[in-house]
């Protein structure tokens, strides 16, 4: 059976929904991660979930839309094909340690995880960025993981997952604790 994605579209239901069980991974090794490979393409299928597989639990993290991740523990066979949802038939697989940027951290404890909220703006038609009618919100984009020996970040990049080890992004960002405290 299938994996259902359960998406949350806040911080503040992140925090209360899953930050016990992501608690629970800190001080723990990264093992490995796998992500959906496109076999046609030959590379990382962005769409899908990515997992990433800790001393005493996987951890299966996918981005939706602008502001939606899905935050699941150990619910992925990965011994059966990945399932995509509008593309049940599509030629995919699982890759292990396909991502560059995280394989720079494997064997590594993790020392912290910080949800990342991302400023969004948006202007009536007509105007520009910095107008007086311009408003601003903050919204739900990823979770940075910092390692003894290094870091990456898991965020949302318009409706599909990406990774980086680049801690400056073309973004206004903040983080916050799993406890729900803003840290600047």
């Amino acid at each position: 059976m299938a994996s259902e994605l359960e998406y949350i579209d806040s911080t503040q239901e992140l925090v209360k929904q899953k930050s016990p069980i992501l608690k629970e991974i800190i001080g723990q090794k990264l093992l490995a991660s796998y992500v959906v490979w496109d076999i046609e393409e030959d590379e990382w299928f962005t769409d899908g979930v990515v997992v990433f597989e800790f001393e005493k639990l996987r951890l299966e993290l996918c981005c939706n839309k602008m502001e939606e991740i899905s935050v699941k523990f150990n619910s992925i066979d990965l011994l059966k094909k990945p399932y995509i949802y509008w593309d049940s038939n599509g030629p995919y697989e699982w890759r292990k340690n396909a991502i560059s940027e995280v394989n720079e951290v494997i064997g590594n404890k993790l020392e912290k995880l910080r949800i990342v909220e991302a400023e969004f703006c948006s202007w009536p038609m007509g105007e520009h960025y910095g107008s007086p009618n311009m408003v601003c919100t903050w919204i739900l984009n990823g979770i940075n993981f910092y390692f003894s020996n290094g870091y990456f970040a898991f965020f949302n990049a318009l409706d599909e997952n990406d990774i980086t080890n680049d801690v400056e992004r073309d973004a206004k960002l903040r983080e916050i604790d799993l406890n729900g405290t803003i840290e600047i």
